[in-house]
């Protein structure tokens, strides 16, 4: 569990930089040549992260969608699928508490308004991230000024609740044609953080 972790150390990171829509972190453990098309639950993952899993699996976006889920499963074992705490709700889009309501149902698929679905998202996101690192819906700060205490939620409460986010998301783009500039640029920002989690062990 993270509680029981020693205190992480405080790391600068020399880069920084607008992040493109279409920019794979450089950070990323893997290119997405060398990963899986399809990514089996790591040994131990509770049915949350299982389900979770199955969610976000079912979207087939490309190798950078497929870095992200990635990302997340390496951050999960890392962390043994647990948190003492879990990620903050103010803001978070609705949808999330439904899918939750419904046991992560793998086939549930929401029905939201893509606008206010996105705007929701940067502001639970933006929330979410630690006091020092401040971002905007369209430019996202590659340096690291500090622990990432805050956004250390493994487990069902955690970031899976990010995955499911971003596949209903997404899912709603690619059925309905939409601009995916911001949706991209979010992944790009999720998979990284989660890259620097991983890093901070």
């Amino acid at each position: 569990p993270s509680g029981s972790r020693p205190p992480r150390q405080h790391v600068k990171s020399t880069a920084s930089s607008s992040a493109a829509a279409n920019a794979l972190p450089s950070s990323s453990s893997a290119s997405p040549a060398t990963i899986p098309s399809v990514l089996s639950p790591p040994s131990g993952a509770p049915a949350a992260i299982a389900s979770t899993l199955e969610l976000v699996q079912s979207g087939c976006w490309g190798g950078k969608w497929q870095a992200l889920i990635k990302a997340w499963l390496d951050f999960e074992e890392s962390r043994g699928f647990v948190s003492s705490s879990k990620l903050g709700t103010a803001y978070r889009p609705p949808a999330i508490a439904e899918w939750i309501q419904r046991a992560r149902r793998p086939g549930f698929r929401p029905k939201i308004d893509v606008v206010e679905f996105e705007a929701a998202f940067w502001k639970w996101w933006i929330a979410l991230q630690p006091d020092w690192r401040v971002i905007k819906a369209d430019t996202m700060s590659r340096e690291v000024e500090g622990v990432w205490d805050d956004l250390d939620k493994a487990g069902a409460n955690g970031f899976a609740s990010v995955m499911a986010t971003l596949f209903f998301w997404g899912h709603s783009l690619h059925e309905m044609g939409g601009d995916k500039a911001s949706w991209k640029l979010a992944v790009a920002d999720v998979c990284w953080v989660l890259t620097q989690l991983s890093c901070s062990e």
